[in-house]
């Protein structure tokens, strides 16, 4: 049976990763990362944040000004507020599952995180 685009849409894929001595683990859509979000990943630290939003589905950062925490949310303003390293430690993550993001990927956040 051929892949369909709803399918490749559908697709999710989860890596867990430790930071600070705490588990996070984030779910993604694997299908979208194309072409439009690596552009936008070799753009400014705005577009590469967008591209995260565009990307992950969920993940276990919470945000806990609120009472009862919840998720953090995701999207381009609120990714804004989390900080670069902490990010970063989730995408190397995604690499080292091998289940998707490439290594260049990975150049193009550090580089839109260091402008």
């Amino acid at each position: 049976m051929p892949i369909t685009t709803s399918k490749m849409a559908a697709n999710r894929a989860s890596v867990t990763l430790e930071y600070l001595g705490d588990n996070c683990t984030v779910v993604y859509a694997p299908g979208k990362i194309n072409q439009v979000i690596i552009d936008k990943l070799d753009g400014t630290t705005e577009q590469c944040i967008q591209a995260l939003a565009e990307t992950m589905v969920s993940w276990d950062y919470m945000d806990d000004s609120v009472d009862p925490p919840v998720m953090f949310p995701i999207d381009g303003e609120r990714l804004k507020e989390v900080s670069w390293p902490f990010l970063l430690v989730g995408l190397w993550a995604h690499v080292q599952t091998g289940m998707s993001l490439p290594a260049l990927l990975i150049d193009c956040i550090a580089q839109c995180g260091s402008s």
